[in-house]
């Protein structure tokens, strides 16, 4: 029986609907919405396909199928911010996808939190954490940043440690490289690192 199928039992044995109760906002998330971001998706939702955008222009995107829900996230020991309470994320450990619609632009700025379960060298490339892609033109090759095997050493990307939140961000610009990865430390050889570059057409 699936959380759904619980959930719409209980509200008939109860004669009550049930009541959505999201994580309150902690400091970071605060801080995150007064940057006036244009979308800010937890991914703390209980199930899909809808994944809620808490910015104020609501901006909803969708899970593919092949997503587990409302898994334990960051904490207090992740963040330099204060935590009000557990938070939650989703694991895209089943080859689905969240997509969003969002303008196109070359000038565009990414912030995430990754935690990564899958150890260097275990398969040739780690796995990818997000993507562009024009629907009009699909020919056209657009950003992706991936997990990979760092092969030699080099500032400005990011290793995030094995089974713990780290914190991304991406700041693209108009340059013919997409590679402007910002980190909270250098990269070394032989760990995994964070990769902007041009997914092929």
């Amino acid at each position: 029986m699936n959380c759904i199928m619980t959930l719409e039992l209980l509200e008939k044995l109860s004669n009550r609907k049930r009541t959505m109760r999201w994580p309150v906002d902690d400091e970071y998330v605060k801080e995150a919405l007064r940057s006036k971001p244009y979308a800010f998706w937890p991914m703390d939702e209980m199930w899909g396909p809808a994944a809620r955008d808490i910015s104020a222009n609501k901006h909803a995107a969708a899970y593919e199928p092949g997503v587990a829900f409302f898994l334990p996230g960051r904490t207090s020991a992740d963040t330099d911010y204060p935590e009000r309470g557990p938070r939650r994320a989703a694991l895209f450990a089943g080859g689905g996808r969240m997509v969003a619609d969002v303008p196109s632009s070359k000038d565009y700025s990414v912030e995430l939190w990754l935690w990564n379960g899958i150890a260097e060298h275990v398969r040739e490339l780690t796995g990818y954490v997000f993507g562009t892609a024009d629907a009009k033109a699909p020919d056209v090759a657009g950003d992706q940043l991936y997990l990979d095997t760092v092969k030699e050493d080099k500032a400005g990307g990011v290793c995030p440690r094995l089974f713990k939140w780290s914190r991304c961000e991406v700041f693209r610009q108009n340059t013919t490289e997409a590679k402007d990865v910002v980190s909270r430390g250098p990269r070394e050889a032989g760990r995994q690192g964070l990769c902007l570059s041009k997914r092929p057409s």
